[in-house]
């Protein structure tokens, strides 16, 4: 039996800044080829950007109710864990008031197939295949001891070498993760890590899909992917590239606001205090100087005017 796996929806009522083109039609498009296709669809948390869904709580519901509507359209099951986007203050045990658990209710399961269920310590079951789930900040289940192949969904930062994505940052390289679970799991799926890689050891895979759709200018190279694995030959899961149009990702707002910056940067040393340590964008300029100095009304008129 086949299954799909994605990660990192951050489905959004409102475009990225980096897009240049229609983006709200570019996901919907996306989000369609998904649940259109004829597999098990699994995706690795973050199912939303934000927890409410919307950006402005008052577009939270009918936004929601559109994001229903396509994943209604699925023949097959949809299993999810959360990410911690779609948790309110990142806390698992807040989710029954997030826009995924609305989400859940509004596509139940039905004796047709389809509906999105929400993966947990307890094994949700196709096509003989255990499905085990640890949405962010929940602990990684045990599995029981069936004859099923196995399946676990995660999202907690997994990265593909030895060095962590930034210093500090919690989680595992992937052939550790391989190494701790490759006993008791046959796959393992993982979420939160916005590139896309795959690794394996002893035989067990790791996959991370990495984002869906592109929505930060550093991704302008990125290919949005998904994998597809056949359960019969748990040898096999294969990169497909999900379609995508190229060139409609921009660095421009980012030059924009670096030169408006460096102009403000300039204009609040020229005022002439040389005790005001000059920050890296306008308001920590604006912050420090208003801080250190007995500011004419005119003066910071003129700064309140220049202010984007």
């Amino acid at each position: 039996m086949n299954h799909l796996f994605v990660a990192d929806l951050h489905l959004r009522d409102t475009p990225p800044p980096c897009r240049t083109d229609d983006f709200m039609a570019a996901q919907w498009r996306k989000l369609d080829w998904l649940m259109n296709r004829p597999e098990v669809k699994v995706i690795a948390g973050d199912i939303f950007d934000r927890w409410t869904g919307a950006s402005d709580i008052r577009r939270a519901m009918p936004f929601i109710y559109d994001c229903a509507i396509h994943f209604r359209n699925s023949s097959t099951p949809v299993l999810v864990v959360a990410g911690q986007h779609d948790l309110p203050n990142h806390r698992f045990d807040a989710l029954s008031d997030s826009a995924l658990a609305l989400l859940i209710e509004l596509c139940p399961s039905h004796d047709g197939g389809g509906g999105v269920r929400l993966l947990s310590k307890e094994p949700i079951t196709c096509g003989g295949v255990d499905f085990y789930g640890a949405s962010w900040g929940e602990p990684i289940p045990k599995p029981k001891n069936t004859p099923h192949t196995k399946v676990l969904v995660m999202h907690e930062l997994v990265w593909p070498g030895r060095r962590p994505p930034f210093p500090g940052a919690e989680g595992f390289p992937a052939k550790e993760l391989l190494n701790q679970l490759g006993a008791k799991y046959d796959l393992i799926v993982t979420g939160d890590n916005h590139q896309t890689f795959h690794k394996q050891a002893h035989g067990r895979w790791l996959v991370n899909p990495g984002a869906f759709t592109r929505q930060k200018a550093d991704q302008v190279d990125h290919e949005p992917t998904a994998f597809l694995w056949d359960s019969d030959d748990q040898h096999i899961a294969t990169a497909i590239t999900i379609p995508h149009e190229k060139g409609v990702v921009s660095r421009e707002h980012i030059e924009e606001r670096e030169g408006h910056d460096q102009r403000m940067s300039a204009f609040i040393d020229r005022l002439g205090n040389p005790d005001v340590a000059i920050g890296s964008t306008f308001e920590d300029n604006l912050r420090k100087h208003v801080e250190a100095n007995d500011v004419r009304k005119p003066v910071r008129d003129a700064i309140t005017e220049a202010m984007p």
